[in-house]
């Protein structure tokens, strides 16, 4: 019961990122790239043919925590995240499928402590853990 019930809030969580939960797959033909917690941003060019939708695999790279870590996706050099999704628990891989705006071409992506619910800015880098991300088109 335990399973379903952080099955639905994971659901639920991505829905209201403005994204939605997607089959994790690791291909050895993704490129990835590492991401370090509350570090710099990274950018990430969208795979051929993705039109408006991509999906983000993101596995632990190394150390993982056990704190939440919110990542932010940019289309381009935007302002604002067009999807906000909470990788919970954090070592375990997840990939989340995220609608992207027509034209973009490259996504923009920061990773973000999660604590007491809440997106913090502050990180000790020390301990940072670092994520793997590779985007690739929906099946």
């Amino acid at each position: 019961m335990k399973q379903s019930r952080l099955s639905g809030w994971a659901m639920m969580l991505a829905a209201m990122a403005g994204c939605s939960p997607a089959t994790p797959r690791h291909d050895k033909g993704n490129a990835s790239v590492n991401i370090g917690v509350g570090g710099k941003s990274v950018r990430l060019e969208l795979p051929p043919g993705s039109g408006h939708e991509v999906v983000a695999d993101v596995r632990p790279a190394d150390a993982p925590s056990e704190q939440g870590v919110t990542l932010l996706f940019y289309a381009g050099n935007s302002d604002a995240p067009i999807a906000t999704p909470t990788l919970y628990p954090p070592d375990k891989p997840a990939a989340f499928l995220i609608r992207v705006p027509p034209g973009t071409r490259w996504l923009r992506v920061e990773a973000k402590p999660l604590t007491d619910g809440k997106t913090s800015q502050t990180v000790d880098h020390g301990n940072a853990p670092v994520l793997g991300i590779a985007l690739r088109t929906p099946e």
